[in-house]
């Protein structure tokens, strides 16, 4: 087993920035984008009374699962420069992310447009927790 030096202030930061882009991105962004590329009502795709503390959560936890993965995959290869950081980070989100939004959309009802909004996030929350991560070493 690798020993693995985490930076948890630096995750802490690059999950609370990758959360607070995903409420640019879906909001004023490409909210309205968004909503529209849904199969459904605009209605069907609210968070249920109760449950959008809940989901915002939920959200803010998979951010800072997704920043501390990769802090380790930082640690263990040890990217030299900002340049090499994007790099790795943006193959990481092409290699497993982005597949998972095209099968996703691909077996749903949901429009194609849906790949871009989504995964363009899904590039540039990788990208940004990238050079939070490399930068902060």
């Amino acid at each position: 087993m690798y020993p693995i030096e985490i930076n948890y202030p630096a995750v802490l930061v690059a999950a609370l920035c990758v959360f607070a882009l995903g409420a640019l991105w879906y909001g004023p962004l490409f909210g309205k984008a968004w909503r529209a590329s849904q199969a459904g009502s605009a209605e069907e795709h609210r968070p249920r009374s109760g449950t959008k503390t809940q989901t915002l959560v939920l959200s803010l936890a998979a951010c800072a699962m997704m920043a501390l993965t990769m802090e380790m995959f930082i640690f263990l290869i040890n990217p030299p420069d900002l340049s090499r950081g994007l790099w790795l980070a943006a193959v990481i989100c092409v290699g497993f992310a982005l597949p998972g939004t095209l099968a996703s959309v691909a077996y749903s009802a949901k429009r194609t447009s849906l790949v871009w909004i989504n995964g363009g996030y899904q590039l540039a929350s990788f990208l940004l927790m990238g050079t939070i991560l490399t930068m902060w070493r």
